[in-house]
């Protein structure tokens, strides 16, 4: 067999990140518990989950974003426009 008749050295399923998690993997993402991950989604600060013949997954990269939008504990919302202002401002 020649070099090029090799097939492609994949990665193993062990070395996969998983692009899908569940609601307790989820919250363990990002540090927190489920419930407290249930109270986001359901303020619109987390993603809703989708789901897979009844089974509920969250998209990794949609809870990542999510996180990332989070305002920093310097930071607050002003309630007359909703936006996230620095305390330093």
């Amino acid at each position: 067999m020649s070099p090029h008749d090799e097939a492609p050295d994949l990665p193993s399923s062990d070395n996969l990140a998983p692009i899908a998690v569940n609601r307790e993997q989820a919250a363990a993402y990002v540090g927190i518990s489920a419930g407290l991950f249930d109270r986001l989604v359901h303020h619109g600060l987390m993603p809703d989950a989708r789901m897979v013949y009844g089974r509920l997954i969250w998209n990794v990269q949609e809870v990542t974003v999510a996180f990332r939008a989070l305002l920093h504990r310097t930071e607050h919302v002003d309630r007359s426009t909703g936006d996230g202002q620095s305390s330093w401002d």
